[in-house]
């Protein structure tokens, strides 16, 4: 990754930072401005609703934690399926292709489009992860050709190379 990429990057974040950060304290201060007509001794003196309040305030973060790491341990696992049934695919290419009598250089290239072809669909499309230094291939584009007949063309071409070019 480039030093302009990763720059680019940084300033996306910032950007989104900088605007929730904005988004923030107008809300603050709008609550603020609405809330001027109460009194803070007379809040400080009731107390309706207080013990509901501090089960929300104390249960708030553990529900939100526990549906991060939930969500986290499904993108976890979902890669997991994705690189192990990768592994198998290779594998299996490599038990029927090692035994031919074909050049080391196409049986390694059949193993790899094996683990390829299992992969592609877990990998990134995106315009960032596009591998620029690589022409796309014949196996590359016979898998898009595939793709695009089977779907009926939903899917945009360059994207469909770029994902099989990342895996």
């Amino acid at each position: 990754m480039s030093i302009s990429q990763s720059l680019s990057m940084f300033c996306e974040a910032a950007i989104l930072w900088v605007a929730s950060i904005a988004v923030f304290y107008c809300l603050t201060k709008r609550l603020w401005r609405s809330g001027r007509n109460w009194h803070a001794s007379r809040l400080l003196k009731q107390e309706h609703g207080a013990t509901y309040a501090m089960q929300v305030v104390v249960i708030t973060p553990f529900f939100l934690f526990t549906i991060a790491f939930v969500t986290e341990l499904t993108l976890m696992s979902i890669a997991k399926i994705g690189v192990t049934y990768a592994s198998y695919s290779a594998a299996r290419a490599a038990s029927v292709w090692l035994p031919t009598d074909l050049p080391e250089a196409t049986r390694n290239g059949m193993i790899h489009a094996g683990a390829v072809n299992a992969l592609w669909t877990f990998a990134s499309g995106s315009a960032k992860h596009a591998l620029s230094s690589k022409a796309p291939g014949e196996a590359s584009q016979a898998s898009v050709d595939a793709y695009q007949s089977y779907s009926g063309g939903r899917l945009d071409a360059d994207y469909l190379k770029r994902k099989y070019d990342y895996a």
